[in-house]
C-alpha cells in the first residue's frame, strides 16, 4: 500500500509540473528570482511605495538609465539629507535661542537672590 500511495505521489507531482528539486533550484540565482516572483505587491506597502518613488525618475529603461540608477538614487538621497541637515540647523539655532533667553532669566533669578531683602 506504500508503494501505491508513493507512486499516486509521484504521478500526481509530475501531472501538476511539480518536480524535486535540481541543481538549478539550489543556484542563489535561481532563488532570488523565484522569492521576486512570489512576492505578492498587493500586500508589501513598502515596496510599493518604494516603485512609486522610483517611477517618478526612473521614466525610460535603458542601459544607461539602469547603470547610472544607483548613482540617481544616492544623489536623490543626498539631497534630502541636505535638506533636512538645513531645516535641523533652523531648529537647533531657535533652541539655542530659547537656552540663551532661559539662561539669562536665570541669571537674573540669582542676582535678585542676591540682593538684601528690604523690609517696610
Amino acid at each position: 500500500m506504500a508503494d501505491q500511495i508513493s507512486e499516486n505521489q509521484s504521478q500526481n507531482a509530475s501531472n501538476s509540473g511539480v518536480t524535486a528539486e535540481t541543481p538549478a533550484s539550489n543556484n542563489p540565482l535561481s532563488r532570488k528570482l523565484k522569492k521576486v516572483l512570489d512576492t505578492r505587491l498587493d500586500n508589501d506597502k513598502d515596496t510599493l511605495e518604494a516603485l512609486k518613488a522610483l517611477s517618478t525618475f526612473f521614466t525610460e529603461n535603458t542601459l544607461r538609465s539602469r547603470r547610472n540608477l544607483r548613482s540617481d538614487i544616492e544623489k536623490r538621497s543626498l539631497v534630502i539629507n541636505e535638506e533636512f541637515l538645513s531645516s535641523f540647523r533652523k531648529v537647533k539655532d531657535q533652541l539655542d535661542s530659547v537656552y540663551e533667553d532661559v539662561r539669562a532669566m536665570y541669571d537674573i533669578h540669582e542676582l535678585l537672590l542676591m540682593l538684601p531683602m528690604r523690609s517696610n
